[in-house]
């Protein structure tokens, strides 16, 4: 990969949240996970995210910003469903890079 070029699934990540009043607060963990392998800390993220969706949609509600977001998301999505990369795939190469 050439130098400051982002691979397609880095792309797809967008939006600066550096402004958000949590960001200093949430990139300092309390606990360290540094003793877990990288595919343990994915796995652990994603039993915390599974745990938040049971909890309902009422309980982190979006900003406006967010919403629209979703909103421009969705629609280059449907002007486009084929640019979309699946799970496994995204995964697998975050997996990979890490190994």
């Amino acid at each position: 990969m050439k130098p400051n070029k982002r691979s397609r699934i880095e792309s797809l990540i967008v939006g600066d949240y550096s402004s958000s009043p949590y960001t200093a607060f949430m990139s300092r963990p309390t606990q360290d996970f540094g003793h877990l392998s990288v595919a343990e800390r994915i796995q652990l993220v994603e039993d915390i995210w599974d745990s938040i969706a049971v909890e309902g949609s009422e309980a982190v509600a979006l900003t406006d910003a967010q919403r629209e977001d979703l909103r421009r998301r969705v629609q280059a999505h449907d002007a486009d469903p084929s640019s979309a990369i699946p799970w496994e795939h995204v995964r697998a190469e975050l997996l990979r890079r890490n190994h």
